[in-house]
């Protein structure tokens, strides 16, 4: 028959006058149905419960500032729960196998609690409230889940999870939290979610690392208050089927000057980031040499950049799919597509803007590649630039843009052929398509280059060389400017203009 053996030990030491003693509790259990218990009231008490076998409890319950609290546990059915009020609490945990549970809570400023899991059902929880308190938990391997929330300034959390079902959750209220998960094993999720409310808020700093297959990541940045931004956000993914999201926004006087950086290596990705304010910048990375990858960024405010970089490889079976969407004045979008032209899966880019100043490239280094750039409003600019040179393809540009004094460019080369189309509605708007056939290709290939504006004092020009070209440009107003050049085979240039005041030419 097993022994029992519960010992349960109060010490409430209290003195009069205006010094308190510190109290000093030790626990030491080694087997059977162990259950410990510690309560603690005055400065700078120290419990500690030490427990080695069978089925484990312990509970340490510490009122008063400077308290440390210690809980080691070694095998079977483990469960430790520490409470601490009172500031600069430090809470020590540490269980190493079976079905491992953990609980700190702590009330104070300047706080620190520390989780060490092994092995089997591992699950540890840490919730804290006051300003500069710090927890971090560590867990070794099987059913892993980890849970931080903490409520005041400047806290920071941690979170290391190596193997198995990997799960990690940190919630941060109050300015500048730092979030930081990282996860090594399959099937991982982490989340990271910081939100203040106040005068001045943020920064706020998340950072999830992922490697591993089935791994998702998402963070939620959200501040309110006069000043609400100066966020960042960083997720890196190295394995298979990564989903990554970051959402960073709030409402204020000054809002902005966010960050989101998300990096993906391995097969099939996808990543979607969604930023309002000023001063924003999203970059997405992704490297993926099988199946397909998507990214979207959606940014609404002024003077916002979106950066979507999608590499393949040289014998990549990978297609990349890009998406932004911007709403405001003086933003930027790039987008670069494929790494090497002798790789012959699909690309699409689709960029859309709606405001003044805005700028969009678009760099596709494969084929077949379809881009599309929507751009609405005053001064805009758009690149778009695409190379198939090696192995043939067809690739497909279309900018539409409507407003004044825009500027719209296309630059196409490809073996096969390739379609060119813009679309302008405004005053004084410039186009821009050139089209080059880098070498012959048997039976001939065709190229398309179509352009059409709609106003007055527009500048239209397409030039091709290569088989069977056609250009067709038609403008409508008065004082535009249109010619077309091509040198190949089979040509066939159309230039329309109705108003009065135009120029035209087309030299063959």
């Amino acid at each position: 028959m097993k022994k029992l053996f519960v010992l349960t030990l109060v010490v409430m030491l209290g003195l009069t006058g205006l010094v308190q003693a510190a109290n000093e509790a030790t626990v030491e259990q080694v087997g059977d149905d162990n259950v410990a218990t510690v309560t603690q009231s005055a400065d700078d008490n120290l419990g500690y419960i030490g427990q080695d076998g069978e089925d484990n409890f312990a509970d340490i319950l510490q009122s008063g500032p400077g308290n440390t609290a210690t809980l080691e546990q070694e095998g079977d059915a483990n469960f430790a729960v520490t409470g601490q009020s009172g500031t600069d609490s430090v809470a020590l945990g540490t269980q190493t196998g079976d079905s491992n549970t953990m609980s700190v809570s702590q009330s104070g400023d300047g706080t620190t609690a520390a989780v060490d899991q092994a092995g089997d059902w591992n699950a540890a929880a840490v919730d804290q409230s006051g300003e500069g308190d710090t927890a971090d938990i560590d867990q070794e391997g099987d059913d892993n889940a980890a849970f931080v929330d903490q409520r005041g300034e400047d806290a920071l959390a941690s979170i290391t999870q190596l193997g198995d079902a990997n799960f990690a959750d940190v919630d941060q209220s109050g300015a500048g939290g730092t979030a930081t998960i990282l996860q090594d094993g399959d099937d991982n999720e982490a989340s990271v979610t910081q939100s203040t409310f106040g005068l001045l808020t943020g920064p706020h700093s998340a950072n999830i690392s992922q490697i591993g297959s089935g791994n998702y990541a998402e963070i939620i940045q959200r501040t309110l208050g006069l000043l609400a931004g100066l966020n960042s956000a960083d997720v890196s993914q190295a394995g298979d089927d990564h989903w990554a999201e970051v959402t960073q926004e709030g409402f204020g006087l000054g809002e902005g000057a966010n960050s989101a950086d998300v990096s993906q290596t391995g097969v099939g990705h996808t990543t979607y980031v969604t930023q309002s304010g000023a001063f924003n910048s999203a970059e997405v990375i992704q490297d993926s040499a099988l199946r397909r990858h998507i990214a979207e960024i959606i940014q609404t405010g002024t003077l916002n950049s979106a950066t979507i970089t999608q590499m393949h490889g040289a014998t990549s079976s990978a297609e990349g799919d890009a998406t932004i969407y911007q709403d405001g004045e003086a933003n930027g979008a790039d987008v670069v597509q494929g790494d090497h032209n002798y790789a012959s899966r699909a690309l699409f880019a689709d960029i859309s803007q709606s405001g003044m100043l805005n700028y969009t490239s678009v760099v596709q280094n494969r084929g077949p590649s379809s881009a599309w750039v929507t751009q609405s409003g005053l001064a805009n600019q758009a690149y778009v630039t695409q190379d198939k040179s090696k192995t043939g393809h067809s690739n497909e540009a279309t900018i539409e843009q409507s407003g004044t004094a825009n500027y719209a460019e296309q630059t196409q080369m490809a073996r096969e052929g390739f379609k060119a189309y813009i679309y302008q509605t405004g005053v004084a708007n410039e186009a821009t398509q050139t089209q080059n056939h880098s070498a012959p290709y048997p039976g001939g290939t065709w190229n398309v280059a179509t352009t059409t504006q709609t106003g007055n004092l527009n500048v239209g020009s397409i030039v091709q060389t290569g088989n069977v070209a056609t250009a067709t440009l038609t403008q409508t107003g008065t004082g535009n400017d249109g010619y077309i050049i091509q040198a190949g085979l089979s040509s066939v240039g159309s230039l329309t203009q109705l108003g009065n005041g135009n120029i035209g030419g087309i030299n063959q």
